[in-house]
């Protein structure tokens, strides 16, 4: 028993060197400050009580001018913490705003970028990350080495880490798409969901057959190859080649980048010059180390008793008890792959022509460009619409939207009217060039434009 003792003291609370946490700290608050800003001109339109979020109890603290002035504070936190000044207090509100804009109104999250922000933040919170490259190491003139932490809140966020794969790998058991190997040609076949065109890979060929299988078996052997030392420096490098892989095929907007950063946390456990901590370190321990040892087996216990790997289980589960919706999980889904099901959207000119609008070029192509490519909640978005549909406000709220793109792609002229019609095809209808104006298209609506100094004035029409 006391040898089990002496192995969980010196897992959870031996020294930690700080650079981890720094490293992770930079990384992180990076990426989820591009991602953030890539968000600022659809506030209303994700996140306030006047756009697209399913109505909920907490309406109330989502009035527009709310969300912008939270939303602008947000940046100054995330700088903040890039440069680590007043780290903690930074960590703290970062972790609030993170539960309020995602945790409170995951109707916006579309896919797994945003749900791994929650459990990051969460262990950010926790984490002594201003020991290196920090402005509050320079504002005290502190010796990293003065004072010692323990290494638990990276211990908790690499646990975390390691089991978002096997959680994935074990619901992929229970996809027919992903068993009867053909989950993987879907996706890459499907030009929403891929840069290129791969139809030059024979489908039912056994070369994405096998790598359909091999992303599988790798997902689930990811955490116990983490766990010998031996094997963790290649189970790393296959983990950023993968994401590497992903990023350059897949939409999935900044998911591969948020797991890169989570890789730097692993610092320390693989040296490569510098040589590993040594075990007969003496654990840190204080006064708080019996409430840690607490905290340590509660979260533990409800985190692996969850559903999901991916939010903070019980944040997750009083924000969606508070707020009363529903999880949309889109990703991967049949639902979107076979058919597909998407909006084309047109915005008639001053002078009567006709113009598509992204992810739309003027010929009709599916062509996100790098917009589309680094936020693929536009896409997501889309998806989501075509799928359940929107009532007459809602609707008017996204042809607002729309022609805040209109205006983005095509100068300051206003539109005189948006047409907005439903593609579902299966995703070989598209071929290797997919043009919209080829495929079945079935009219929904049309809004008429007057644009005033001030806000639009729309009018929907349904068809």
């Amino acid at each position: 028993m006391q040898k089990l003792l002496n192995h969980w003291n010196q897992f959870w609370f031996r020294p930690s060197s700080g650079r981890p946490e720094a490293f992770f700290r930079i990384a992180y608050t990076t990426v989820l400050l591009l991602d953030v800003l890539g968000m600022r001109t659809k506030l209303d339109f994700l996140f306030s009580n006047q756009g697209l979020s399913p109505h909920t109890l907490l309406d109330p603290l989502y009035s527009p001018i709310a969300v912008h002035a939270l939303y602008w504070f947000w940046i100054v936190i995330l700088v903040a913490l890039i440069f680590g000044f007043f780290t903690r207090a930074a960590a703290a509100c970062n972790f609030l705003l993170v539960v309020y804009f995602f945790g409170c109104r995951d109707g916006v999250c579309f896919h797994a970028a945003d749900w791994v922000l929650h459990p990051m933040a969460f262990y950010l919170l926790w984490m002594t990350s201003n020991r290196h490259l920090s402005l509050d190491r320079w504002r005290h003139r502190s010796n990293p080495s003065s004072k010692t932490h323990p290494v638990w809140p990276v211990r908790l966020a690499q646990i975390h880490f390691a089991l978002m794969y096997f959680s994935s790998g074990l619901s992929k058991l229970a996809d027919p798409g992903w068993m009867n190997g053909s989950a993987l040609q879907n996706t890459l076949m499907n030009p929403f969901l891929s840069y290129f065109d791969f139809s030059w890979i024979p489908q039912g060929g056994p070369v994405l057959i096998w790598a359909n299988y091999a992303i599988i078996i790798w997902e689930i052997a990811f955490p116990f190859l983490l766990v010998w030392r031996r094997t963790r420096r290649w189970a790393l490098v296959s983990a950023v080649i993968f994401h590497l892989g992903i990023a350059s095929t897949i939409r999935t907007a900044w998911f591969g980048e948020y797991f890169l950063s989570f890789m730097l946390l692993f610092i320390d456990d693989v040296p490569l010059r510098t040589p590993r901590p040594s075990n007969a370190e003496q654990p840190v321990k204080n006064r708080w180390t019996p409430l840690i040892n607490l905290f340590l087996c509660f979260h533990l216990a409800v985190f692996l008793g969850s559903q999901t790997r991916y939010p903070i289980p019980f944040v997750n589960f009083y924000a969606r008890y508070a707020a009363r919706i529903q999880f949309f999980n889109v990703w991967p889904s049949a639902f979107f792959l076979t058919p597909v099901r998407f909006l084309f959207l047109e915005a008639v000119h001053a002078d009567g022509s006709l113009v598509p609008l992204p992810p739309f070029n003027r010929k009709g192509e599916f062509a996100p460009g790098i917009k589309y490519v680094k936020e693929a909640r536009g896409g997501f978005l889309m998806f989501r619409i075509a799928a359940k549909g929107l009532s007459e406000g809602e609707w008017k709220i996204y042809i607002k939207n729309l022609i805040q793109t209109y205006r983005e792609e095509y100068g300051n002229e206003c539109p005189r009217e948006i047409r907005v019609s439903l593609i579902q095809t299966e995703p070989d209808g598209f071929g290797p060039h997919p043009k919209a104006l080829r495929v079945p298209k079935r009219p929904i609506l049309t809004a008429k434009v007057i644009c005033g100094k001030e806000n639009p004035e729309v009018t929907i029409k349904f068809l």
